[in-house]
Parts: C-alpha cells; structure tokens; sequence
C-alpha cells in the first residue's frame, strides 16, 4: 500500500494537515483580533466548530461582511449547531456520514473556471429529481466503491462533510470542489448517460482527492512553478500552468487505479463506451507525468506525493496489459488521446509539452 496520500480508515496524512489547517487558520483569526477586527470571543473557538467546511472557508477567505454571518452560526452551535444542521438541512448518503444537502456558505461557490462549464455554473438545488432519486443514485455509486476499496469509503466518510447538489447535466457530469473549503464537494446529477453512477463515482474519488490535496497545499508549498498558463494538460481542451495538470493527476491517477482493479476483480464491468474512455485517460494520465517531469520544479513534499502517483499509474499500466481487452477499444482510445494532442497544439502552438 502506498505510503502517503492513497486511502485509509484513519489517514494519518489527513490528521496531521487537518492539525496544520486549524493551526493556520487560528493564527488568522489571532491576527484578526489583534487588528481589532474581530472580538477576543472568536479566540476560543473550538476545533469542531472552526473545521466545519462553512465556517472554516469564511475565515480562511476572511471578508469583514461575513462577521455577522461567523457570529450567529456560532450562537447556532451552540445550540446544538450539528444536531439542527442534520435535522432541518440535509440527510445522510448510504454507506457514509456525508450530508447530501443545497444548503451551502461557501463564499467561492459560484466561482467556474472551466471553459466548458463557465456559463452553468449558476444553480445549487437538485431540480427537478427528487431528492430520492439523488439519494438512490450516490447509493449505487458508494455501493460500489465500498466493494473495491472500504477503507477510501471510509476516509470520504472523515473527510468529505457534504455533498452540495448543482441541478441537472444531460449527457455529462459537472463538479467541482474549492481550495478553500475543505471537506464540500459539488455534483450534478448526470441524465442521459449510460451507467450514470459510474460518472458519479468517477467525480467523487476525483473531487475527494482534490480536496485531500487543497488540503495539503494550504499548509505547504507543493511546486516553484509560476500560474503561467503556458503547458499541454490532457484533461483541458485549453493551456494550463504546472499547479493544474499536477491537481488533475492526483485525482485521475486514482480514479482509473480503481476502475483497473475492479475490472480485474470481476466486480465492474465496463462497456465500450466507459473502457474507451478508461484507457485514454490512463493514457493522459502517462503524458501528465511526461510534462510534469520536464517542467515542474520540485520541492521535497512534491517528489514524495509525484512519485506515489507515478508508481499507482505504472501498476495500473501492467494491470491493463493483462486484462482481456478487445484491440479496437485500445486502438480507439488511442485516437483519442492523439487527436486531443493535434486539437490542442493547434489552437495554442506555444504550448510546452
């Protein structure tokens, strides 16, 4: 088992940045405090309160408007501020302790970055499927996981506090998670697609992994690069800078480790459509690791975290090898990687890569 951020039931990396995190953001609150902006009282908040991802990514994207709203969700805890959360905002999802709930404060919520997804990004409900039916679909997708991997459904358990529903996505799946706001994670409900709980577990061990590393890179530098947009990402139809491709492969190198094993252990089976798509993205995943090697400047956390992902993508490189795949399915995921290349080189001719 790898020895740094790959799953656990209780994940030692996880605790001792959790510790990090709270230590970083009491000293912002200490700082608050003595530039007379907040009162002593916020001074003894306790960990379970500060750590809720609604309160922690207020202060941690402090603005003097949100004090109000600090104070009374404090006045709320108080009161029972978990048991009333539980009650009147939201149920739990099978096999987890996570809410499945609309009900968010998360000041970057509405913050959409992807070309593909720039103009959606507006509506944080579950439309027109109820929540039952959300409910059902996130059972089959944790059923799932849990038969692969127990311990990882367990640290999502720890780990992820609330699932926040953003509406319907035909024939693709949106999400998303913030730098910010450890412990939320956004999803629509995908429609149209065949086995729509494959894509929502896909974005669930993806957003969970972004999350497990935000939550690092809020207490350590991970890489010297600048944000310059300048490098090929095989996940992007546009340039990103060394920082993204990095986040990408963290989370994509895990994802498909975990569809390859289930594929080998006989308890998932992927049609053509989803086998395709499985390869090339290990495919992307190889050519990630290609630019990361040439141009991103290393710092010693780096190297551990970069070489735990290159050793998972080579064991889910050899597992493929053996796996009774049909030729035409590696074949076309191959054009696929290859014509996202061409694409992309073409419509930004000073990419690194």
């Amino acid at each position: 088992m790898h020895a740094y951020t790959l799953w656990y039931t209780n994940n030692p990396v996880i605790e001792k940045y959790t510790f990090h995190y709270e230590s970083i953001l009491r000293e912002k609150i200490q700082k608050l405090n003595t530039d007379g902006i907040i009162s002593s009282e916020f001074l003894s908040l306790p960990s379970e309160f500060l750590l809720i991802p609604d309160i922690s990514s207020n202060f941690d994207s402090f603005d003097a408007k949100v004090l109000p709203f600090l104070w009374n969700e404090w006045e709320n805890y108080k009161k029972s501020w978990l048991d009333w959360m539980e009650s009147t905002k939201g149920k739990r999802i099978p096999w987890t302790q996570i809410l499945l709930t609309p009900h968010d404060w998360n000041p970057d919520r509405y913050l959409e970055a992807h070309p593909d997804r720039i103009n959606s990004w507006n509506t944080l409900d579950f439309w027109w499927k109820s929540d039952s039916e959300w409910f059902q679909l996130f059972e089959k997708s944790f059923a799932i996981l849990t038969a692969i991997s127990p311990g990882f459904t367990d640290e999502l358990s720890n780990m992820i506090r609330k699932i926040i529903p953003m509406g319907i996505s035909h024939g693709t799946h949106n999400s998303a998670s913030y730098s910010r706001c450890i412990g939320h994670i956004y999803m629509s409900y995908p429609s149209g697609m065949q086995y729509s709980e494959l894509a929502l577990l896909e974005a669930i061990i993806h957003e969970s992994n972004h999350n497990k590393l935000n939550l690092i890179l809020r207490c350590e530098l991970l890489l010297n690069n600048t944000f310059h947009e300048i490098y090929y990402s095989p996940y992007r139809p546009d340039p990103r800078h060394i920082h993204g491709i990095y986040l990408w492969l963290h989370a994509m190198v895990w994802v498909f480790s975990i569809f390859f094993e289930a594929v080998e252990r006989w308890l998932l089976i992927l049609d053509g459509g989803w086998m395709e798509k499985s390869l090339a993205y290990v495919m992307k995943n190889a050519l990630s690791i290609r630019v990361l090697e040439r141009y991103g400047q290393f710092t010693k956390k780096w190297e551990e975290i970069f070489l735990e992902m290159k050793t998972l993508h080579q064991e889910t490189s050899n597992r493929i090898k053996y796996l009774a795949i049909p030729d035409e399915f590696r074949h076309h995921a191959t054009e696929r990687v290859h014509e996202h290349f061409k694409k992309a080189l073409h419509d930004a001719p000073f990419i690194h890569y």
